[in-house]
């Protein structure tokens, strides 16, 4: 059984690799930055996302009821980790997604999740987000993690053997 947990820092902690599709062919990248690279890179728009990444689900927000498909995730949990995953890394110059986009995929997610107060989820991270935004510091998902095993992205890594 997979669950993601959030620790006593209000953080979930990804217990199972994630692959996601962004529908968005040709872009391959990786977090340029050395501290926060482990974890996360993005393969012809794909997001390989690393077991024991962490985020803090609907910031300032409930997360929702939980997944009925997923014991121990809240039905937005890849709404939010996708999210999460966008807006922290839109401080590198060559990531190649725009806000918008980002956003735009936190609410089809939620859409496609069921979730019935998406539009309002939306509206909010449209209108306060950049607001909030750059008041609040993103916490490096990588500090974090310190009590955590270390995630290692590469020839070692779990994905190059699921590439394989």
């Amino acid at each position: 059984m997979n669950t993601a947990t959030k620790d006593k820092g209000s953080f979930y902690i990804l217990d199972e690799n994630i692959v996601w599709d962004s529908g968005k062919r040709g872009v391959n990248w990786t977090p340029s930055c050395d501290e926060d690279a482990e974890g996360f890179f993005i393969e012809d728009g794909v997001w390989y996302i690393s077991k024991g990444w962490c985020w803090d689900g609907a910031t300032s927000a409930p997360d929702g009821p939980q997944d009925p498909n997923k014991e121990g995730y809240p039905l937005i949990w890849l709404a939010t980790l996708i999210h999460d995953l966008g807006i922290y890394f839109l401080k590198e110059e060559d990531f190649p997604y725009l806000r918008v986009k980002i956003d735009i995929y936190f609410y089809m997610l939620m859409i496609d999740a069921g979730y019935k107060f998406s539009l309002v989820y939306f509206l909010g991270v449209r209108l306060f987000g950049r607001i909030f935004g750059s008041i609040k510091d993103k916490v490096s998902p990588n500090k974090i993690r310190q009590d955590h095993d270390p995630i290692f992205i590469g020839e070692n890594s779990s994905f190059s053997e699921e590439l394989s």
